[in-house]
């Protein structure tokens, strides 16, 4: 697992990852001549019978690079979770997040209970659509992330997801946005420990992948040349451009064996240009490890959009940050009065101690508030969908109820309160007569039609494709 970014203040980025063999940091200030950074690795302390090593560990390197600020954002690599492209037929902020609820639940292989669902609303289309990458990790790794902070003595602000810290450093990296239009590029980044893809279509992320790294350059060479086929046989577009970074040994053998065999561009990009030798992390470290999504991350946080942060944690870092500002205004507050009694006379006194009271009942009062701000937020949001006929929601709610299990959509086409097109495939024709049936039955839909169904082989399996049109039911569509 990898730790990110934290702040001290507006200056100053502190990047931690924490891997199974190093433990790197990466601290950035801020300059009038651009971003100062310093690198820090160590190795993994040996794991010991009360199993105290890895926050051992995270402290060292905390202490050996004199970094004192221990808030974190946490990194989890890509290929520890599951992450998928989706399209949802809505550009609107409020309908993604409601239609994500119930999409996210398709792509989790177990209870909701036992994993934590993040995403990042990759593109909106001028169809309508969006392309949203949706990020799903098991509990036990988040809680597992938890306890090793704690253990540390590091509060965790955040966890975000590798790939979109490898996206930031690419955009921290190129000169303006126009470099990327009309282009595809594959930015790879190579670790001792892992290997991460970004292919970004226009300036926009639309593909990860990630593995264990295979250790040597020619198997490395053949995990991204089947990345960049599988990629293209998906799309119509052309890979116009490789981008290899990190570790600086194996980057280099990498990209002379793209060139030999790529017909694309491939361009190296040395991370010692951020790292100077004098400055922290030996060259020899360099060579072996990357520290790209580390400074990427330090460069553009905001480009790192995926929280998977309980909200439970959220909360008490919430709360542990209003008892700190707290105590700062009762001192400060004391203080002010403590001037006032003196200097001004002990009438004005009481006057200001009177206040001060009122002061601290209209604090007390200001999470009610906010909770009543934000209930009346979301019955706002509630009674406008309400008030609408049947929308698009409504109808994918309806969807995912009724489908049962086996049965997959390549497509789902909503024509508003006219019908609904339903394209996929199922194991036998009774399932999707038996389905058919079902859609009848429900008080959204009626004429359900089967279009069409073939019968396909998959391996040994065999899987029937169909297209099913149902009419939205009048008593709903109005």
């Amino acid at each position: 697992m990898r730790a990110l970014f934290s702040r001290d203040s507006s200056s100053l980025t502190v990047v931690v990852e924490i891997g199974a063999r190093f433990i790197k940091a990466v601290e950035s200030r801020a300059s009038k001549k651009g971003p100062l950074f310093r690198a820090f690795r160590i190795p993994v302390p040996e794991e010991k019978a009360d199993d105290t090593a890895p926050h051992t560990g995270l402290a060292q390197v905390l202490a050996s690079s004199g970094i004192r600020r221990k808030r974190l954002v946490v990194n989890i690599p890509r290929h520890q979770l599951i992450v998928r492209f989706i399209q949802l037929p809505s550009v609107d902020d409020a309908e993604i997040g409601i239609m994500m609820r119930i999409e996210s639940v398709k792509h989790i292989p177990s209870t909701s209970e036992e994993a934590v669902v993040g995403y990042r609303i990759a593109e909106k289309r001028a169809d309508g659509y969006s392309s949203i990458c949706l990020a799903i990790a098991q509990t036990t790794m988040i809680e597992t992330i938890l306890v090793l902070a704690r253990g540390a003595q590091c509060t965790i602000d955040r966890i975000a997801v590798g790939s979109e810290s490898l996206y930031a450093w690419h955009v921290a990296r190129r000169a303006s946005a126009a470099e990327d239009a009309g282009k595809v590029r594959v930015v790879i980044n190579i670790d001792a420990e892992y290997l991460d893809i970004d292919i970004i279509e226009r300036g926009t992320l639309s593909y990860t992948r990630g593995a264990e790294s295979p250790g040597e350059a020619q198997l490395i060479v053949g995990e991204i040349k089947k990345t960049i086929v599988a990629f293209e046989k998906s799309r119509t577009s052309h890979v116009d451009e490789v981008v290899v970074c990190g570790a600086t040994d194996i980057s280099e053998a990498v990209v002379a064996l793209l060139k030999a065999e790529t017909d694309a561009s491939v361009t190296f990009f040395d991370q010692r240009q951020y790292l100077p030798r004098a400055d922290g992390v030996p060259s020899e470290d360099v060579k072996a490890s990357s520290f790209i999504e580390l400074i990427g991350a330090a460069l553009k946080p905001d480009e790192v959009k995926i929280d998977l942060l309980p909200e439970q944690q959220r909360t008490i870092n919430a709360s542990a940050m209003l008892k700190k500002n707290l105590k700062m205004t009762v001192v400060l507050s004391a203080a002010i009065a403590l001037i006032l009694s003196v200097t001004i006379g002990h009438d004005l006194y009481i006057k200001m101690k009177r206040l001060s009271g009122l002061n601290a009942q209209i604090r007390a009062m200001a999470p009610d508030v906010a909770k009543a701000k934000k209930i009346k937020a979301d019955v706002d949001i509630m009674k406008e969908m309400a008030d609408k006929k049947v929308v698009v929601v409504d109808v994918l709610r309806e969807v995912s109820k009724i489908t049962p299990e086996g049965v997959t959509f390549t497509m789902v086409d909503y024509e508003a309160g006219e019908s609904v097109t339903l394209k996929g495939s199922a194991p036998l024709l009774e399932n999707i007569v038996a389905y058919i049936s079902t859609i009848e039955r429900s008080l959204f839909f009626e004429n359900a039609k089967l279009k069409y169904s073939t019968k396909r082989t998959i391996g040994q399996t065999e899987q029937v494709d169909f297209e099913i049109v149902a009419a939205i039911s009048k008593k709903q569509g109005g």
